[in-house]
């Protein structure tokens, strides 16, 4: 998410792909990624490393999932909200 963000900052448009996507589209994907091992809105496929387990894979998935992150409109809105609820999904 940093580096999202200071590509983000350091540019005047779009800068992450060449489709119809915006940043924050694309910020929130690879968050996605990261968090539940799938891309996109798929599972994660097999044989994949998932990072977080039981209650933790859970929070992550309604994190994801929630309102705030589906509605943010800008790579920084992502980021706060992740730095909000971080906490209940980082591995303890």
């Amino acid at each position: 998410l940093s580096h999202c963000l200071e590509l983000a900052n350091e540019s005047d448009g779009e800068g992450f792909t060449v489709w119809a996507a915006r940043s924050v589209d694309v910020a929130r994907h690879h968050l996605r990624s990261i968090l539940l091992g799938g891309v996109g809105d798929s599972d994660a496929p097999e044989h994949t490393e998932i990072l977080l387990q039981g209650r933790q894979l859970v929070e992550a998935y309604y994190f994801i999932n929630s309102w705030r992150v589906r509605s943010a409109a800008q790579i920084m809105d992502v980021v706060d909200c992740y730095e909000k609820r971080r906490c209940q999904f980082d591995a303890k």
